[in-house]
Order: C-alpha cells, then structure tokens, then sequence
C-alpha cells in the first residue's frame, strides 16, 4: 500500500493542475493525507464504527503513511546519489 500512495503521488506530479504544487517538501504531508483518505473509504465501507475497529483504522492509517514515507525517502536518497 505504501509503494501504491508513493506511486499515485509520482503520477500527481505529472498532472498539469496539481503537479507543480506537489515539491519535495510537501510529499510526505501529502502521503498522510492520502493514506488518511484510503483508510477513511475502507473504514465507511465496512461500516463498522466501535471504538476496537477505530483504534485498527488508525494504526493501519499509521502503518501506510510510515511506509509510503519510507518509500519516498528510499527513492529520494538512491536517486540523489544518481545525479
């Protein structure tokens, strides 16, 4: 999931609205939000709402977003190596 909220973020990047708002600095902010919204559709989904089914939402919304910004930092460091 962490690789797929890095990949959705490389294809924002190309699109002529958002891409140019979406810099470097800004990824990791836009990987929580995005992983927030994932978790928030599967979450209304399912329609369960006790507070044990929350607690899990949160720690998956936590897990994603502490991957996807492993990813970009991953990426980002092999590919400043490159240049």
């Amino acid at each position: 999931f962490g690789g797929g909220i890095t990949g959705l973020i490389a294809i924002a990047k190309q699109l002529v609205v958002i891409g140019p708002w979406i810099r470097a600095d800004r990824e990791p902010t836009i990987a929580f939000a995005l992983s927030a919204v994932l978790v928030t559709l599967a979450v209304l989904s399912v329609g369960v709402f006790t507070p044990a089914a929350l607690f899990a939402a949160f720690l998956a919304w936590f897990g994603i977003a502490q991957i996807a910004m492993g990813v970009h930092d991953t990426v980002k460091s092999a590919t400043a190596g490159a240049s």
